[in-house]
Parts: structure tokens; C-alpha cells; sequence
């Protein structure tokens, strides 16, 4: 995936617990999440991209009481992702081995 010649403007979050800031790419459905840093949560940490997130999916992130929680229930697991690390994207190419795609695919089919 190619990345944008400029890193989007992020959002900051404020009263989270667990997200710094956000923003969001229509024109190649990226959302683009910076995670506070553990483990005091202080300050920002980590920055990760999550690819083909639709636009409804965008906003109701963006209107949910909780961002983190949201995030843990509806973005993580179910769209791949990449991690910033500091001088490019480390990109995971598959989803996690326990996400809950991978859950409903064993439920749904067995395995």
C-alpha cells in the first residue's frame, strides 16, 4: 500500500485512556490511530494505520463514547494493519491469529 506523501493531520482525543489522536483517509479508507504510550499513559506512543476501513465504520469511531473500546471491539482483528516504527511501517500482512474474523471463520466453518 502506498502512503500518502504527507502524514494526515491527527485528531487529538481528549478524556481517552487509551488513544491519542486519530485521522482518517477517504480516498483509500485508511484510519490512522495513535495509541498513548504504555505503560503510564502519559504521553503519545505508538501510531498504527488500519487499511479498508469503511466510512461507516469511520464514524461511528468517531462518535463512540469510547475510541479505545471501540477500537478493541471493531478495528482490531478485522482490518490488517501496519506499525509505525519510527522510520517506516512495519506491515503485518495477515490478520492476528486469535483476532474475531478468525473466531467467526472457525465458528462458521469449524476448525
Amino acid at each position: 500500500m502506498q502512503l500518502p506523501s504527507e502524514m494526515p493531520s491527527l485528531v487529538p482525543v481528549k478524556g481517552s485512556s487509551n488513544v491519542y489522536a486519530y485521522s482518517y483517509d477517504p480516498q483509500v479508507r485508511t484510519l490512522y490511530v495513535q495509541f498513548l504510550e504504555p505503560p503510564l499513559r502519559n504521553r503519545p506512543g505508538p501510531l498504527y494505520r488500519y487499511r479498508d476501513v469503511p466510512l461507516g465504520v469511520f464514524r461511528r469511531f468517531e462518535r463512540a463514547p469510547s475510541k479505545g473500546k471501540y477500537i478493541h471491539m471493531h478495528i482490531k482483528g478485522h482490518f490488517h494493519y501496519g506499525k509505525w516504527t519510527g522510520t517506516n511501517w512495519r506491515t503485518e500482512t495477515v490478520l492476528k491469529k486469535n483476532s474475531a474474523e478468525q473466531k467467526r471463520l472457525r465458528e462458521r466453518f469449524g476448525g
